[in-house]
């Protein structure tokens, strides 16, 4: 009884002995992945904002996990608020991380969880030291993006309907083109714009050829340099005219410019005006002889009768006109 009870304690201890074995294994190897067995410094950087960032994030120098995010806080500084990032990195990566190198905000995988990058620095510039800053780049703004993207998909949503809108007004005008109708469709279609065309450009090939040969008038008036001259002696004196009206000089400028010839001009308008309503209102001898139809007989037959007196002076002149000496 006292050998069985000795074997089962041996076996019991056994498997205590195997469990804290594989215990400890467990925690060094844990350890060793998380670093909590190595050696390491403190580095913290500043933020504008973190996207969810968190403590525990892993932390990544060049891809390689090198530490751990250990807190994530908001600055002191309340005229610029910032978010502190503090991380521990393993001292093993120290010196290759140098005041120049940079901290970014990644994302791991699909499902969004987000660690902190950070950059090599420039071999001439002077390690980082425990509990030093570093510069950092601000994440990008996801939803600000999803915002954008769903402005720029609007966008091309209404530009599709408009382009479709194009494209039927674009499919109605070939097709009006296609079967001759309309001014455009005429153009296309009517053989006879081909011959007119054709004609034109004959008679513009043999204008420019007189042109160039210097016949014909219009060879003359691009070649004739007296053209020139002529003209511009034109515009002087228009120019010379112009002057002279503007400043009064001259009997034009004179009409143009002197203000009593308005007023005499006016006068006579007033005075032609009253004559025409004492025409029309049988006031006075010249209404009379306009309106008085026995009159006008009266002053047909005196003219008569002078005519007839004038006719037979020229044929008997003795009878009228005698000459006697004594």
């Amino acid at each position: 009884m006292a050998r069985r009870k000795s074997a089962y304690e041996v076996r019991v201890g056994f498997l205590i002995f195997l469990a804290l074995a594989v215990l400890i294994a467990t925690v060094v190897y844990v350890g060793e992945q998380q670093g909590f067995m190595r050696d390491r410094f403190h580095l913290r950087t500043l933020m504008s904002r973190v996207n969810g960032l968190q403590e525990g994030a892993p932390v990544r120098l060049a891809g390689v996990d090198v530490g751990t995010v250990t807190s994530v806080e908001f600055s002191p500084d309340t005229d610029n608020p910032r978010i502190v990032v503090t991380m521990e990195v393993n001292r093993s990566v120290k010196k290759y991380i140098r005041k120049d190198s940079r901290a970014h905000i990644g994302t791991l995988g699909l499902l969004g969880d987000k660690f902190v990058g950070i950059t090599f620095g420039s071999p001439n510039q002077p390690e980082v030291q425990d509990w030093d800053y570093i510069e950092s780049s601000d994440p990008i703004d996801v939803e600000k993006l999803l915002d954008e993207g769903v402005e720029v998909f609007n966008t091309l949503r209404r530009s599709a309907g408009t382009f479709k809108e194009v494209t039927e007004a674009a499919q109605r005008i070939a097709w009006k083109i296609d079967t001759g109708k309309g001014t455009l469709g005429l153009l296309v279609n009517d053989p006879q714009l081909y011959f007119d065309l054709r004609r034109l450009l004959i008679l513009v090939e043999r204008m420019s050829r007189e042109i160039e040969s210097g016949e014909g008038t219009l060879a003359l008036l691009f070649r004739d340099p007296s053209l020139y001259n002529n003209l511009t002696g034109l515009l002087a004196s228009v120019h010379q005219l112009s002057d002279s009206l503007r400043q009064g000089k001259g009997t034009a400028g004179q009409l143009l410019n002197d203000a009593s010839l308005y007023h005499r001009a006016d006068s006579l308008v007033a005075e032609l005006s009253l004559l025409s309503r004492k025409l029309n209102s049988d006031q006075g001898s010249l209404a009379k002889l306009s309106r008085d139809d026995s009159l006008y007989v009266s002053l047909v037959r005196t003219l008569a009768s002078l005519d007839s007196l004038v006719q037979d002076i020229r044929r008997n002149p003795k009878r009228y006109v005698s000459f006697s000496i004594f």
